[in-house]
């Protein structure tokens, strides 16, 4: 889940994969990477319109699972 500051809800997808390997042991890690993207449709103003468009890759991983 992301929040942030707009002026309306954004809808956004993401695609992810994550590693990870099958250890018995104290040391099993994963890592894990995703890209995330939305953007909203486009707002009125006084001076003209415009979009609120977004774009992130995120990278996360833990020595153990």
């Amino acid at each position: 889940m992301a929040t942030g500051i707009a002026p309306v809800a954004l809808v956004s997808t993401a695609s992810s994969v994550e590693i990870a390997e099958d250890g018995a042991g104290w040391f099993s890690p994963t890592v894990s990477l995703a890209l995330r993207a939305g953007r909203s449709g486009s707002q009125e103003t006084l001076s003209g319109a415009f979009t609120v468009a977004w774009t992130a890759f995120e990278i996360a991983s833990c020595p153990h699972r």
